[in-house]
C-alpha cells in the first residue's frame, strides 16, 4: 500500500521499459486514467521511496502512485513530500553519509556536477533501457550538458518545463468589482498603486490592497516587475548583453522604491513584514487582500480548498504597458529528479521515467499538475485535460517567457563556478524588507550599489576559485552579445 507523508506523496520508479509506442497511439487522455504498460518487474515484495517538493506534485503522484501499485501488487511506494528547509538540510546529509531515497530531489545546496562528481547519483543511462529514445522526445534545451549531462551521460532528470510564469497578479473578483477596476488589459505600475489604495480604503481594515510573503521574499514582485520594464534578467539576474549584474539598474531602483512606496502607502497587509510565502498566500483566498502577486501552484489548492472563492488573473503592472519585455527562463528544465546509484529497485525507477517519459505520462501530468509544474512536451499539453484557468496560465507561458542563455552550456567548466560561489548574504530580499522595516537606514540607491559590488565580488572570487583548481573560465562566459531578449536563445540546441 502506498504511504503518504508530509504535503503529498514520495515518488517510486523501476523497470526498463519500451514506452515509444504510446506517442503515436495516445489521441487523448481521461484525467486520472493511466495507460500504464505491461512491464515484467522482479518477484518478490519491493519498496520505492521518493522525495520530492510536493504541492500540486505530489497530487499527481497520490493518484499515479495508487494506480502503479494496482497495476504491480508487489510494489510498495513510499513518498514524501517536503518543503525546501527540509530538503536542503535532510538530502544534504543523506548524500553525505548514504541514506537518501531511491528517488529524490538535490538540495539547493549541492550542484548536479558536484554530485556526479562525488557519485552520489546514478546515470539514467544505466538503468533505461530506451533512454536514448526517451530523450529525444523531450524539446531541444531539456537535456543540457553541464546541468543535466555530465561525460556523455544523463544524471539529472528534468520531468517539467522550465517556462513557466511565476508572477501572475491573481484578483479577488469581488474586491475588484467593488474598486469598479478594470483588468482586461495590463496596467500601469501608478494605476496598480492607485487601486491598491483604493482597494485598502474600501477594505476598512479587513482587507487591504494586496498581501505578501516579505519574511521569505522580502523584495515582493519588484524583480519580475524590473524585468518585464526591460532589465534583462531580472534584479538578482545578470544582463547576458552585458555580462553584468542588474542591481543599480536605474529601472530595478525604481522597482524597489516602488515597493516601498505602496507599503508606505499602507496598501500591503500590514502582517506581510512577518508573514512567509505559505502565509500569504493561505489567506488571499480568505479575503484579506485584494491581489496578490504569485505563482500558477495555487490555482489547484485554491480551487479546490476554497470553492466559492471568485478569482482570476493577469500579468503583472507594466511600467509602459505598450513596451512588455518577456521574462527568461534558463535550459535544462525543471523539477529534475535523480536516482540514489545504490537502489534495490532500479527496474522500479526505470520503469516509472520511462512511463513519465511518454506522452500519456506527459499528457496525465499536464491534466492534473496543470500549469504549477507545465509538462515538458508541447503535443502532450494539448492532449491534456485542463482547466480553463490551467490553460489561461499555460498561454501566459508561452507568450510572456522565452529560454534565456546560460554560460555553463557554452562553457560546463561555469558549473565549477557555480559550486564554489558564496550566494550573497544579505540579499535582495533581506535588503528590500531591512529598508520595508527601517532597519536599513541608506537609501535604496546604496543598498543597491551595495548588493551589485558584492555580487561582483563573490563572482570574480569563484571564477579565481575555480581557475585555480584546473578550470577555464572568465567574465567573457557571461556575455551573450548576440541575445535578443524577446526571442528564444536556442542557438546552442539548433540541429
Amino acid at each position: 500500500m502506498m504511504q503518504l507523508a508530509g504535503l503529498g506523496t514520495v515518488g517510486a520508479v523501476a523497470g526498463c521499459t519500451d514506452t515509444s509506442g504510446m506517442t503515436n497511439q495516445v489521441q487523448h487522455v481521461a484525467r486520472g486514467e493511466f495507460t500504464l504498460p505491461d512491464t515484467k518487474l522482479p518477484t518478490g515484495a519491493q519498496t520505492l521511496q521518493v522525495i520530492d517538493s510536493g504541492d500540486q506534485k505530489a497530487v499527481f503522484w497520490k493518484q499515479f502512485f495508487a494506480a502503479y501499485e494496482k497495476k504491480h501488487p508487489e510494489v510498495e511506494i513510499n513518498y514524501k513530500a517536503m518543503n525546501w528547509p527540509d530538503i536542503d538540510q535532510s538530502m544534504t546529509l543523506g548524500l553525505r553519509n548514504g541514506t537518501v531515497p531511491d528517488v529524490f530531489f538535490l538540495p539547493t545546496t549541492v550542484t548536479t556536477g558536484q554530485a556526479v562528481s562525488e557519485k552520489w547519483v546514478g546515470a539514467w543511462d544505466d538503468i533505461v533501457d530506451d533512454w536514448a529514445e526517451i530523450k529525444k522526445r523531450f524539446p531541444a534545451g531539456t537535456f543540457v550538458t553541464g546541468k543535466t549531462d555530465f561525460e556523455g551521460k544523463t544524471y539529472a532528470f528534468p520531468l517539467t518545463s522550465a517556462q513557466r510564469f511565476n508572477s501572475l497578479m491573481f484578483y479577488n473578483k469581488e474586491i475588484i468589482q467593488r474598486a469598479e477596476a478594470d483588468l482586461s488589459e495590463p496596467i500601469t505600475w501608478d494605476s496598480f498603486r492607485a487601486l491598491l489604495k483604493k482597494i485598502t480604503q474600501q477594505g476598512e481594515g479587513k482587507y487591504y490592497g494586496t498581501i505578501m510573503g516579505l519574511q521569505q521574499s522580502g523584495a515582493g514582485p519588484s524583480s519580475v516587475m524590473a524585468q518585464m520594464a526591460g532589465v534583462h534578467g531580472g534584479i538578482t539576474g545578470t544582463n547576458w548583453l552585458t555580462g553584468e549584474f542588474n542591481y543599480t539598474d536605474p529601472i530595478s531602483i525604481e522597482a524597489v522604491e516602488f515597493l516601498l512606496a505602496i507599503y508606505a502607502d499602507g496598501s500591503i497587509a500590514p502582517g506581510s513584514v512577518s508573514y512567509k510565502d505559505q502565509d500569504a498566500r493561505g489567506r488571499f483566498p480568505q479575503g484579506q487582500a485584494g491581489m496578490i502577486i504569485h505563482g500558477p501552484w495555487n490555482l489547484s489548492p485554491w480551487r479546490d480548498q476554497n470553492p466559492d472563492f471568485g478569482f482570476d488573473f493577469t500579468i503583472p503592472p507594466q511600467r509602459n504597458p505598450k513596451e512588455i519585455w518577456p521574462v527568461g527562463y534558463a535550459p535544462g528544465g525543471s523539477n529534475a529528479y535523480f536516482y540514489n546509484p545504490n537502489t534495490k529497485v532500479g527496474e522500479v525507477v526505470a520503469d516509472v521515467i520511462s512511463y513519465l517519459g511518454s506522452t500519456d505520462g506527459q499528457a496525465q501530468w499536464a491534466s492534473i499538475d496543470g500549469a504549477a509544474d507545465p509538462a515538458a512536451f508541447p503535443d502532450a499539453i494539448a492532449k491534456a485535460d485542463l482547466t480553463e484557468l490551467d490553460s489561461k496560465a499555460m498561454e501566459i507561458n508561452s507568450q510572456y517567457s522565452v529560454l534565456a542563455p546560460e554560460p555553463s552550456v557554452r562553457n560546463p567548466q561555469v558549473e565549477r563556478v557555480y559550486e564554489v560561489q558564496k550566494p550573497l548574504q544579505p540579499d535582495l530580499g533581506d535588503v528590500c524588507l531591512g529598508l520595508i522595516t527601517k532597519q536599513i537606514k541608506s537609501s535604496v540607491k546604496d543598498a543597491m550599489a551595495d548588493l551589485q559590488d558584492r555580487a561582483n565580488r563573490s563572482l570574480d572570487e569563484a571564477i579565481a576559485t575555480a581557475n585555480k583548481r584546473g578550470a577555464k573560465v572568465s567574465r567573457e562566459d557571461w556575455v551573450f552579445s548576440d541575445w535578443d531578449p524577446k526571442k528564444p536563445y536556442d542557438k546552442p540546441f539548433a540541429k
